[in-house]
């Protein structure tokens, strides 16, 4: 009896694990796993990843072309499951891809085509059954990116001054990491730091639509040392503690005010900002 409740207990977990609270950690890597198992959402690496599959084709008139049809369904499968894991993909803590998409069929149609690059990764499994599994994958950053930083920041729009104006003679910081485990925060691709009165200390609105393409606006990290040994933040990053999560997808963070204005306390501080160099510790 307790073995029947541990297994539906699991299953009911693994079933709202993408669209639920929870995330999962991979070696110091954030990984939002699909319900199915068959790939997620690597927020550390920046890509997303699925698992095509395809049974033996019948009317194959070898097992070589049998193979080679395979292989074809094996993306057509990836493509569909990457299309509907992609629209769950938080943008902001109040939307997700799928929000855009809905609003626009420009956005769907450039989003569909985008997915459909898909590249291998590895070499495909044969199982006992003539099954074939290969996986795949598709990066986050670069021109995905891009389409859905115009979304929140319309092009050609310059970084924005921030709503607390810097000061002049505070520590100059390479970088910011936050420490926001056992909050509940969730990882987007363009998350925001307040400070405890609801103002912007980072966000969008601040940084450089090249550096935000290249590179993501932050990155993620399971691990403070970690944070600290990536080149994103480099020599000499502030470290702060999250207060609290934020937004609608809780994927905001909150810190102190005293943190905050250790930030603003030099100008020079907004360099860092605006080149994104942000890690966030889940």
């Amino acid at each position: 009896m307790r073995k029947s409740i541990l297994v539906l207990g699991l299953s009911l977990i693994a079933a709202f694990v993408f669209a639920g609270d929870s995330f999962s950690t991979n070696g110091d890597s954030v990984f939002i796993p699909s319900p199915a198992g068959t790939g997620g959402i690597d927020y550390s690496k920046q890509i997303l990843k699925v698992k095509g599959m395809a049974p033996p084709q019948p009317g194959a008139q070898t097992p070589g072309m049998s193979r080679v049809q395979q292989l074809r369904v094996t993306k057509a499968d990836a493509y569909r499951k990457a299309l509907e894991l992609i629209k769950e993909v938080q943008v902001t803590s109040e939307t997700t891809v799928r929000n855009f998409i809905l609003e626009s069929d420009v956005i769907r149609t450039k989003v569909e085509g985008m997915v459909r690059g898909l590249k291998e990764e590895g070499e495909p499994v044969y199982l006992n059954d003539g099954t074939i599994e290969q996986w795949y994958t598709f990066p986050l950053q670069g021109n995905f990116t891009g389409l859905m930083f115009d979304q929140i920041v319309p092009p050609g729009t310059p970084p924005q001054p921030p709503p607390v104006q810097f000061s002049q003679g505070g520590q100059v910081f390479s970088g910011l990491i936050v420490d926001a485990r056992g909050l509940g925060v969730k990882p987007a691709m363009a998350p925001k730091v307040l400070d405890e009165d609801g103002r912007e200390v980072y966000g969008s609105a601040y940084v450089n639509r090249e550096w935000a393409i290249e590179q993501g606006m932050t990155g993620y990290s399971k691990d403070v040392a970690a944070a600290q040994n990536n080149p994103r933040v480099t020599a000499t990053p502030i470290i702060v503690k999250g207060v609290k999560a934020s937004g609608q997808g809780k994927a905001d963070i909150v810190i102190s005010n005293a943190d905050a204005g250790k930030i603003r306390a030099n100008a020079e501080n907004m360099t860092f900002i605006e080149k994104c160099k942000v890690m966030i510790v889940l």
